[in-house]
């Protein structure tokens, strides 16, 4: 992704004072989604956005096929680190509960990451994502979803965003603008 330029320089005159640390991964999920008599794969691709300052994290869902696209903040979201004994390694993992009974856990080797400005972070630059929830639906069905998948560190992006002092939301709206002008549609 490459922030539009026309756009990135009107965010950075708003977002001069209000800048944060962002970090930008892509995904790829793969989802299987079982109920109401049907079995549904689909891949989604997209962003995951972190502001590394408040742990806040946004999805930004992209259908390549419908070419549509969904952001959906994640205000559940817990990350943390968990050093694994015996390994002089340390995990990030980010756990975001499911509409029902599951969760979706992203985890990977965390590390020193530049994302520009001078600025290195703690945190992994490639996550497996696994997970499972069992929920029902607003037609009263029972779903069961299994998801996997991995995001994986966007350098350029997150280092550009940084570069621009472009704030948690101000990165978000320069990944929409760059989808919609893309000709994707917002869902």
């Amino acid at each position: 992704m490459k922030i539009p330029s026309g756009i990135a320089a009107f965010l950075l005159v708003v977002a001069i004072n209000c800048s944060a640390d962002v970090v930008i991964w892509k995904q790829t999920i793969n989802a299987t989604k079982s109920g109401n008599g049907f079995l549904l794969r689909s891949t989604v691709t997209g962003f995951a956005v972190l502001d590394a300052q408040t742990g806040d994290i946004t999805i930004i869902n992209v259908w390549k096929t419908r070419g549509r696209f969904q952001v959906e903040p994640q205000p559940n979201a817990i990350l943390n680190y968990v050093t694994l004994p015996g390994l002089n390694r340390e995990i990030m993992v980010v756990a975001n509960p499911g509409r029902g009974i599951g969760t979706a856990t992203a985890k990977g080797n965390a590390r020193n990451v530049d994302i520009g400005n001078g600025l290195t972070y703690w945190i992994a630059s490639f996550l497996t994502v696994r997970g499972t929830d069992l929920y029902t639906d607003t037609d009263n069905q029972n779903y069961f979803e299994e998801f996997t998948g991995s995001f994986s560190f966007d350098s350029v992006d997150t280092k550009a965003a940084n570069s621009q002092n472009l704030s948690f939301n101000d990165t978000i709206a320069a990944v929409v603008n760059y989808l919609t002008d893309l000709g994707y549609v917002e869902e």
